[in-house]
């Protein structure tokens, strides 16, 4: 059995073993994910042959806003592992090599939503935050009348500078959150598309207030993992404060 982070170019070969484990994935969603997420994604795979990938656990780069400082942190998703070659020790493997890496790339933490926290907490990670939506960052802010567009309609230039003023809007609020673009906001388009759903701009006074998805599940608590202590606390404001305390993380998978 080979361990190992796949060349970019050969991130693909994850598909066939994605759709396996997430079946419920397969067709729209997975297209998308393969067309506009796991290209630029780090995937730490096992595999007994160069196509036959057994394991795997997908980082998914993620900006951030902490404390004014633009960062990149990756988002852990596609954990996954043949059926019948589960308990054998072959996940462990593939997370041990990440935190290793991580921790030599100076890291700071990594984040991800888990099916059953009980999976998760053997290897160190620990609740944070709860998953919240942006849907009323803006509400009230602008006044007048109320009604939702498709995201689609907006031009760039509209959407980039909604994007702006949500950012200064959670820049106040809270210390670590992802940021928001327009790139950010376009992907979350055709993410929503592929969820059989569609993102919606809400307008107060005829201007953009909130973003709203319509396709959307109750999602758990996130958890998170210090990857390199050092780095992390370069970030905290003192000594004192508490981790992920002040955090609002929404990311498109």
């Amino acid at each position: 059995m080979e361990f190992l982070r796949l060349p970019r170019e050969q991130n693909i070969l994850t598909k066939p073993l994605y759709e396996e484990v997430f079946p419920e994935d397969k067709g729209a969603f997975s297209d998308y994910y393969y067309q506009e997420v796991a290209p630029e994604s780090a995937i730490y795979a096992a595999r007994q042959a160069r196509e036959d990938i057994c394991s795997m656990v997908h980082l998914n780069p993620t900006r951030l806003l902490w404390n004014g400082e633009q960062i990149t942190i990756p988002y852990i998703v596609a954990v996954a592992t043949r059926k019948e070659l589960r308990h054998r020790g072959l996940m462990r493997s593939l997370l041990d090599m990440i935190f290793r890496d991580l921790e030599a790339e100076g890291v700071p933490f990594a984040f991800l939503m888990p099916i059953d926290e009980a999976i998760y907490k053997p290897f160190g990670f620990e609740r944070t935050w709860s998953w919240q939506w942006e849907e009323h960052v803006l509400c009230g802010e602008t006044g007048g009348d109320r009604k939702y567009v498709a995201a689609a309609s907006l031009s760039d230039g509209e959407l980039a500078s909604f994007a702006d003023r949500v950012n200064r809007t959670l820049s106040r609020r809270f210390e670590l959150f992802t940021e928001r673009s327009l790139s950010y906001y376009r992907r979350l388009e055709k993410e929503q598309r592929a969820s059989g759903g569609e993102l919606q701009i809400l307008l107060e006074g005829g201007k953009p207030a909130a973003a709203v998805q319509t396709a959307r599940e109750a999602y758990p608590p996130m958890m998170c993992r210090i990857m390199n202590r050092e780095a992390y606390e370069r970030h905290l404001r003192s000594a004192s404060d508490t981790p992920f305390r002040h955090a609002y993380v929404c990311e498109v998978v």
